[in-house]
């Protein structure tokens, strides 16, 4: 029986928004969420699937140097 806080890569895609291909293409690059191996099998930690999220958060800051344009 798989633990509920482990996730499978689809699953974590899901999670996400992004396809299993691409969480396969960032655990090559050594980008995105952190994984674990369980055996041979990828798994993710749904602490770590949020955390990830929350590492991706943008907060605004009044400048507008990001896209170039006026505030």
């Amino acid at each position: 029986m798989l633990r509920p806080d482990l996730r499978t890569p689809p699953q974590a895609a899901e999670y996400l928004g992004k396809s299993p291909q691409t969480l396969a293409l960032w655990r090559r690059r050594n980008k995105g969420p952190e994984f674990i191996f369980v055996g041979h099998e990828v798994r993710y930690r749904a602490e770590a699937l949020a955390e990830y999220l929350a590492r991706q958060t943008v907060r605004p800051t009044g400048h507008s140097t990001v896209l170039g344009g006026a505030a």
